[in-house]
């Protein structure tokens, strides 16, 4: 996997840093606690394993090999490294997105390790431990004569159904499209990132959006199947999350990643995944600093 680049990226991460800078990043706010001092909860404890849930799809955030059939990936690495310092093994359970939020909520998983996005609409309904930014970012066939965020308005794009990147593009097609007295995007749902690129190569949709996170490593593995439309846009903040109220779950995850920051080992497994530029510096709960 080579380096990535993306145009005006650069100026993407400009902006994070600043809105951290906003808002008080600081790893020194509280002592870290070592592996040995996290409390872990007893439930998790007596079970042995942290079962997480993701799905197989999302490289490089989460993906199968295809030789071994085993998980990879920077989430998978993560979710490992938490079970250690929790003392447990970590269960890896493949679902679908949709099926995150029921089997959480029915205890089919302690937590949601796919990344998800950190909304206040969530916050009701779960804990949420976040730990990486990113971003949203439009792509196409690289074939298309698609260039700019503007060319989408009148044209097909598709997004999960069931994730917010739904919802973000109905968004851009209103405030980009429709208020500026253009075409809304006609927008397409769909059921998963392979059905999105399938629907995309076979000419069912013009352009497709997605997290930004997954699409360099996309366009590498595709060698050039597809092109990036527009830059990245709106940052947000990704998260793990614990049932509503599980607050001693949701306190030791974030002990172990706060550790993980300050010894080095997250930083080394974003970097093995070509992500440093989406690291944050402390964890943060539902978009909040840690108090």
């Amino acid at each position: 996997m080579g380096p990535w680049r993306v145009n005006g990226f650069t100026s993407q991460i400009a902006k994070v840093v600043a809105l951290s800078a906003i808002v008080g990043l600081s790893i020194a706010s509280w002592r870290v606690v070592s592996a040995a001092e996290i409390q872990v909860p007893d439930a998790v404890k007596t079970a042995g394993v942290l079962r997480m849930g993701l799905s197989n799809a999302l490289p490089p955030l989460q993906f199968k090999d295809p030789e071994t059939g085993e998980f990879r990936g920077m989430n998978v690495d993560i979710g490992r490294e938490i079970a250690a310092r929790l003392g447990v093994k970590a269960e890896f359970n493949e679902m679908l997105f949709a099926q995150y939020i029921p089997s959480l909520q029915t205890g089919r998983i302690d937590i949601i390790m796919g990344g998800l996005s950190d909304l206040p609409e969530r916050h009701s309904i779960m804990e949420m431990v976040d730990y990486f930014r990113d971003f949203y970012q439009v792509y196409a066939l690289s074939n298309s004569q698609l260039k700019e965020l503007s060319d989408l308005c009148g044209k097909r794009a598709g997004a999960i159904r069931s994730t917010v990147w739904y919802k973000v593009m109905l968004a851009k097609s209103e405030s980009d499209c429709v208020q500026k007295g253009m075409p809304a995007v006609k927008l397409i749902g769909t059921e998963s990132t392979p059905d999105t690129r399938l629907q995309l190569t076979q000419g069912r949709i013009d352009a497709a959006l997605q997290g930004f996170v997954e699409v360099p490593y996309m366009i590498a593995e595709s060698k050039g199947l597809y092109k990036t439309i527009g830059e990245p846009f709106a940052p947000e903040f990704k998260a793990i999350g614990v049932r509503k109220g599980d607050v001693a779950l949701r306190d030791a995850i974030a002990d172990a990643l706060d550790a993980m920051i300050k010894d080095g080992t997250y930083a080394k497994i974003l970097a093995r995944y070509q992500l440093s530029k989406l690291a944050i510096s402390e964890v943060y709960l539902n978009s909040e600093p840690r108090k």
